[in-house]
């Protein structure tokens, strides 16, 4: 999948593993095909309740994306329901503990920095657009498109021939005063 070598609308099948017999098997994959972030969506109120078998899935997956430097983020979602200081005022997103806990256990799991930890919180009941609660989707939002962006720059660094990695940075010469 993150090669870009399963198709739009590829019907798994959890009994067969993807192989390249497969129909829709993509075997030349260009860069519009390939997966540009990794995007885990993990409820606020549920971060404790993760099976330890699917956080080491996630991880194993976030291994094969970190390989291939892709980068890999978190939607916390329904931050509302797992702090009632949010529920009261979303505003209340990045001042409170326990959603500050809940982004450290998810760091901690995933083993991800906490900036790539986007909270949200998700339109349930509302009968009309919020600001508040549009504006914590739109950062996350921007957010991701900074990191595919990024990927795809080191991407098209790399076509090019120069891995930004493994470049050598210039040596400053050093001149007098006298000069």
């Amino acid at each position: 999948m993150l090669n870009g070598n399963i198709s739009d609308f590829y019907e798994f099948n959890p009994a067969t593993p993807i192989c390249p017999e497969n129909p829709g098997f993509v075997h030349q994959p260009k860069v519009k095909d390939k997966i540009h972030c990794v995007l885990f969506v993990i409820d606020a109120g549920t971060v404790g309740d993760i099976p330890p078998k699917l956080v080491e899935k996630m991880n194993s997956f976030q291994r094969i994306a970190n390989r291939k430097g892709i980068p890999r983020a978190v939607l916390l979602t329904k931050v509302d329901l797992a702090c009632k200081d949010v529920a009261s005022n979303v505003i209340n997103v990045f001042n409170s503990k326990k959603i500050e806990d809940a982004v450290d256990k998810v760091s901690g799991l995933l083993g991800l920095p906490r900036n790539n930890i986007l909270p949200v919180k998700n339109y349930e009941n509302e009968m009309q657009l919020d600001d508040n609660i549009s504006i914590l989707a739109f950062l996350a939002l921007r957010q991701l498109l900074h990191f595919a962006e990024d990927y795809i720059g080191n991407l098209q660094e790399r076509m090019n021939g120069r891995n930004v990695s493994t470049e050598k940075p210039h040596k400053l010469e050093k001149h007098s005063d006298k000069e």
